[in-house]
């Protein structure tokens, strides 16, 4: 009917408007979000391969959500790439946490490349 036009027509227009805005937001957080490992990790190489898995977990997602035909909508582009930030970068410590705590741990046994002699 010409009703369910004009809802649709304006319900597109809504969503436009809000992913437009939502993209300078994610691309912020994101920003500010590799300042902060940047800082707080001091390992620029080991910040920066975090930030790009990131970005290849978001783009393999999002393919494969189109891929499967899910419905996109203002939730999952506009909240998911937080989301999906929160638990690289928790990730991202707890390995770096690891990675420091086993080197530690070899170097308190004598063993600084990992093999034992």
């Amino acid at each position: 009917s010409r009703a369910s036009v004009f809802v649709a027509d304006a319900f597109l227009r809504v969503i436009e408007e809000h992913v437009g805005s939502a993209s300078t937001a994610v691309g912020a957080g994101y920003v500010l979000m590799v300042l902060y490992v940047l800082a707080v990790l001091r390992t620029p190489k080991l910040a920066l391969a975090g930030i790009a898995l990131l970005l290849c977990d978001l783009a393999g997602g999002f393919g494969l959500a189109c891929l499967l035909g899910v419905p996109s909508s203002i939730l999952t582009l506009t909240v998911l790439p937080f989301v999906a930030l929160g638990i690289a970068v928790d990730g991202l410590f707890l390995i770096l946490h690891t990675f420091q705590a086993t080197r530690k741990q070899a170097l308190a046994v004598g063993d600084v490349d990992g093999a034992s002699r």
